[in-house]
């Protein structure tokens, strides 16, 4: 991996009012909220490519395709089924009639789920909707629920480049500085794939065998987006 001088990142803005908003890893998502209820049809980018701690750094190894809890949330969902709230029913519950993936680009049918959550965001913490338009499922973007604990992903004034390490952090793979550090490099990373994205990492507490690595998401799929803290 190509190692890249340090610098400073600037403050990052803090011009939304709050931290808006579901466990997740190819283009970028649009905003992040923290309100259910929005079926969105943009494309989100498969933002958690981690073995994601979970809300306040538990650790909990897994994919964008992991179904890690990030509470519920009171508002409800228009189409699909289950109860409506965010992650329910959640997309790993079986596959396609055809025997796919329920993911963005999988091809669908009315004999398949109209609507399911995926989780997404750092962790696996949030959940973005899979739902079935025009014979093939669509993204929706990352959300989190309005009860979790998020102040593991707090984005700071300014990243530590005394603890973060020179280089880009990349998600899944192992790191040592302490749990919740926040780390970048130049405002990027590299996801498990080698694709570099803008976003931010965090360090996982240690696995069941003592392990701690990156757990990391795009700008638009972490729970305090723009700078606005948790």
């Amino acid at each position: 991996m190509t190692r890249l001088s340090k610098i400073f990142l600037t403050t990052l803005p803090i011009s939304l009012a709050s931290c808006l908003a579901l466990a997740g890893c190819s283009s970028d998502n649009e905003p992040a909220t923290t309100d259910s209820g929005s079926d969105s049809s943009s494309n989100d980018d498969t933002a958690s490519n981690s073995s994601g701690s979970g809300s306040g750094g538990t650790s909990s190894a897994g994919s964008e395709a992991s179904n890690s809890s990030g509470g519920t949330s009171s508002e409800t969902s228009t189409s699909g089924s289950g109860s409506g709230e965010i992650g329910d029913p959640p997309c790993n519950l079986g596959p396609t009639a055809a025997g796919d993936e329920i993911k963005k680009g999988t091809a669908c049918t009315d004999e398949d789920p109209q609507l399911c959550w995926r989780s997404c965001g750092p962790g696996s913490v949030g959940w973005k909707t899979e739902e079935c338009v025009s014979g093939a499922y669509v993204e929706g973007d990352c959300q989190f629920p309005l009860d979790g604990d998020y102040s593991c992903y707090a984005i700071p004034d300014e990243i530590d480049t005394t603890v973060c390490p020179d280089e880009l952090p990349q998600s899944t793979v192992e790191c040592d500085v302490p749990e919740c550090t926040l780390c970048n490099y130049n405002g990027e990373y590299l996801d498990s794939g080698d694709n570099l994205k803008m976003g931010f990492c965090v360090c996982n507490p240690p696995d069941g065998e003592g392990v701690r690595d990156w757990t990391c998401a795009s700008e638009t799929a972490w729970p305090c987006p723009l700078g606005n803290g948790c």
